[in-house]
């Protein structure tokens, strides 16, 4: 032990908190068709597990899509997991995905804008010096609206965010009926 060492104490650090990268989704529809990377849970057949490896290689496979053509892609993708997917299912997967992030940032911005919009008509009110109140500014849904929105705020904030970001990155999100993973 080098005397450094014996000075300043053995030190642990802390160590970084592990999230499931991949989590079970509901399925919504229940056709025969299990999405790639996924499969029926044993014990609740409304959930779909996920398969590490496959949704590993599909996330590979959004890369490689970038250079080669999806028919190569998809033959790599079944080759390597095992389980078969065609061009056009690859596709329609990525594409699925591509589509529903950018439904989830829409209705993000839409709703920051709603509550901009709420809390400059509640200061303008204010402003006016009305003596009756309007009716939804003295409904619990503008409370529940409004506290919501400030512990969202409030965990922006303090840096919680990160944790709810990644977690969310993880969870699966709803694309035409059928639930996929990032």
């Amino acid at each position: 032990m080098a005397s450094n060492e014996r000075d300043l104490g053995a030190w642990i650090l802390p160590q970084p908190i592990r999230y499931e990268r991949y989590v079970a989704i509901p399925r919504i529809v229940q056709s025969n068709v299990v999405p790639f990377g996924y499969r029926i849970d044993d014990e609740d057949p409304s959930l779909l597990q996920p398969i590490t490896k496959e949704l590993d290689a599909l996330e590979l496979a959004k890369e490689y899509v970038k250079r080669y053509s999806y028919r190569n892609v998809a033959a790599w993708l079944s080759k390597e997991t095992g389980r078969s997917i065609s061009a056009n299912g690859l596709r329609h997967r990525i594409n699925t995905e591509i589509d529903a992030r950018k439904r989830y940032k829409f209705y993000r911005a839409l709703a920051r804008k709603y509550k901009e919009a709420l809390k400059k008509a509640k200061e303008y009110e204010e402003r006016l010096g009305k003596t009756e109140k309007t009716e939804f500014f003295e409904t619990g849904i503008y409370a529940e609206i409004s506290r919501d929105w400030d512990a969202e705020l409030q965990s922006e904030h303090t840096g919680g965010d990160a944790k709810r970001k990644h977690r969310f990155s993880a969870k699966s999100r709803a694309t035409n009926g059928i639930f996929s993973s990032t």
